[in-house]
């Protein structure tokens, strides 16, 4: 008769997101805040936010980044 709509949660019980681990690629940060894959690398490079580089690969720390996108920027405002 009627159906029973079930969200899930795709968070990550200990990271809080939804890729469950504890760093983004430059993919995900991408995507996340809505740019341009060679904007976001700009950002990594330019020290906007903390980042380690594995081999080839840039991971930026959730937590940091996520600290990062909701501090308030004063120069900004």
């Amino acid at each position: 008769m009627y159906e029973r709509v079930i969200k899930i949660d795709t968070t990550d019980n200990n990271t809080g997101n939804k890729y469950g681990r504890d760093v983004y690629t430059v993919a995900q940060v991408k995507d996340r805040l809505g740019i341009g894959r060679n904007k976001a690398y700009s950002l990594c490079v330019s020290g906007e936010f903390p980042f380690k580089r594995i081999g080839r690969d840039i991971l930026i720390p959730v937590k940091t980044f996520e600290a990062w996108l909701y501090t308030s920027d004063t120069d900004n405002t």
